[in-house]
């Protein structure tokens, strides 16, 4: 088994790690993928691609960092995950069960959730089974709901500028390039 860990990471936090670290223990796979997202993956202003890439790395040792969702650009997770495929066999698509609730709009959903196979972890209460059960019915063997939580957000980082919440080298890194506001005078 392969665990494909994507997101835009902006910033990779302490959470984003530790989760990475959970599955390996509970899973021991053979590769641990992360992918951030492209530039042209377009749902929401982030930082660029080079710089999460590069924090993704400093946060992430021991893992597989991809670009592929910068070198072929967006179009769709089914689309990455059938690169991965092809590259590293069977992979797992990790994802919090906030993005869950997004699949059925996801570019490709049906295909999406037709080929492949997704480790799903609780965020803030969410009812992963129900809306599993509701939405999803044929489809439910290929998911696997897992008890880990992730309390830190990129978010509550960019908003704080909390220190604590991701790695040191990160928080170096955003601090020496300027960004999100750190290290500007």
């Amino acid at each position: 088994m392969n665990i494909v860990y994507g997101g835009s990471f902006d910033p990779p936090t302490v959470a984003h790690a530790e989760i990475l670290r959970r599955l390996e223990e509970a899973f021991h796979p053979a590769r641990r993928i992360v992918v951030p997202t492209g530039d042209s993956y377009d749902w929401k202003e982030k930082t660029a691609f080079a710089h999460r890439f590069r924090m993704a790395q400093l946060a992430f040792p021991g893992c597989i960092l991809s670009d592929v969702e910068q070198r072929e650009g967006f179009h769709g997770t089914v689309d990455t995950l059938r690169i991965l495929r092809s590259l590293y066999g069977e992979v797992h698509f990790c994802m919090g069960a906030d993005n869950l609730l997004t699949l059925p709009q996801w570019k490709h959903a049906d295909e999406l959730v037709q080929e492949n196979f997704f480790l799903v972890f609780a965020r803030g209460g969410i009812d992963a089974e129900g809306f599993l059960r509701e939405r999803l019915p044929e489809y439910r063997s290929h998911f696997q709901l897992l008890e880990l939580q992730a309390p830190v957000s990129a978010t509550a980082f960019r908003q704080t500028h909390d220190p604590r919440l991701v790695s040191p080298a990160v928080y170096a890194y955003a601090r020496e390039h300027h960004l999100y506001g750190l290290g500007e005078t």
